[in-house]
């Protein structure tokens, strides 16, 4: 039986992917950041709204895990 070792995917080592999967992987950081930008927005209003934060924190751990995938495989 053969066992796929993947390794994780260091600062740098981007550049030797593929450009479609290397794209992807830039797209979802920048959602990933966006992301987190609205969460800190959304916290320093004085009522910040918990569903919206719940939601947004819900979209952000989704890309993290997509990112994680992406960069595992």
């Amino acid at each position: 039986m053969a066992f796929l070792h993947h390794r994780s995917i260091r600062a740098g080592d981007e550049r030797r992917l593929p450009m479609s999967l290397n794209g992807r992987i830039s797209e979802l950081s920048a959602k990933h950041r966006n992301l987190d930008e609205k969460i800190s927005d959304e916290q320093k209003r004085p009522s910040a709204d918990g569903l919206v934060l719940k939601d947004l924190k819900r979209q952000k751990l989704k890309v993290k895990e997509q990112l994680r995938h992406l960069k595992v495989s």
